[in-house]
């Protein structure tokens, strides 16, 4: 997915269960579960929930119902 320093990986996953953590503990009041190192055939996954959320903050000035529809729109011109 890019290039980075040896070791940058690592930091980037042990943030991301910090992150995982918050969020789990806030929407389940529980310890969150350990998240499992993704093999490369999930990158494309990444990827798509990237796209839609910059699709989603690019829609403000929409309603829900638009953005909603923006959404569904994205996913029936995507394939995988």
């Amino acid at each position: 997915m890019g290039r980075f320093n040896k070791g940058e990986d690592t930091k980037f996953f042990i943030d991301l269960q910090s992150f995982y953590d918050v969020a789990y503990r806030y929407v389940f009041n529980a310890s969150a579960p350990p998240i499992a190192v993704a093999g490369s055939t999930d990158t494309y996954k990444v990827f798509r929930a990237i796209e839609k959320a910059i699709l989603f903050d690019r829609s403000y000035r929409c309603d829900e119902g638009d953005r909603a529809a923006d959404l569904l729109d994205f996913e029936g011109r995507r394939s995988g």
